[in-house]
């Protein structure tokens, strides 16, 4: 029977509302206002406040170039994945991508067409992985993908998946796009696993595969098998 409304406003824009309503009729006095007002006063100023704390750390967390995170977002929330997977026994799925000749692709046509060429990898390893998965470009010309609860085989699609899509993008028409190699690692981490040693041996994986030729995939074990062409 009774609603009183305060606009949330901070450095005079409207951020939100405060409401109140009750069940009595009239329920809301001059001083009820009054109250409610120097509340919206500091909720505003707390929710602004809020707001652009997370987006500092949103921001200290993401690559500028590519949009992908950082090595201190895999430093963060890459080590929440990594215990979320360790306390509900499931698999986790590592991707090392690196992009091959990637410095002959730089010599070659400049700086400006490597860094399309990182921001087209990017956006195509966003568009091919689900939003539960955390892309990070890892190094210059590296990315590394969790891919929680996947398995190995599972994790090899989506490996060769993304392996097949980059080998055939183009910038433009006149200039060579590179292949890919990916590594890939899975396993069920335990309480004594670290996401550094998946990340190592997505790595040597990755390195088996360079040594075979490039663009290809490759799983980490003790006799790694070859997949890709």
């Amino acid at each position: 029977m009774s609603w009183l409304g305060i606009p949330l406003v901070y450095e005079q824009k409207v951020i939100g509302l405060l409401a109140l309503d009750n069940s009595a009729l009239n329920a809301y006095t001059e001083r009820h206002v009054r109250l409610a007002s120097s509340l919206a006063e500091y909720i505003a100023i707390a929710f602004e406040h809020s707001r652009r704390h997370q987006l500092v750390t949103h921001q200290a967390m993401t690559d500028k170039l590519t949009g992908l995170a950082n090595r201190y977002g895999l430093e963060t929330t890459g080590i929440e994945i990594f215990q979320d997977s360790i306390e509900r026994d499931h698999f986790l799925s590592v991707l090392m991508i690196d992009i091959d000749h990637f410095k002959q692709i730089n010599d070659t046509y400049g700086h400006s067409y490597g860094d399309a060429v990182l921001q087209l990898i990017a956006a195509t390893i966003r568009s091919q992985v689900r939003n539960k998965d955390y892309a990070v470009r890892y190094g210059g010309e590296e990315f590394v993908v969790l891919l929680p609860e996947l398995s190995t085989r599972e994790a090899l699609i989506v490996a060769e998946r993304l392996r097949i899509k980059i080998s055939q993008m183009k910038v433009d028409k006149d200039r060579k796009f590179p292949t890919v190699s990916i590594g890939i690692y899975a396993a069920v981490p335990g309480s004594m696993d670290i996401l550094h040693e998946f990340i190592r041996k997505a790595d040597l994986a990755l390195y088996t595969a360079k040594e075979a030729g490039r663009n290809r995939s490759r799983i980490w074990s003790t006799n790694p098998e070859f997949f890709g062409n």
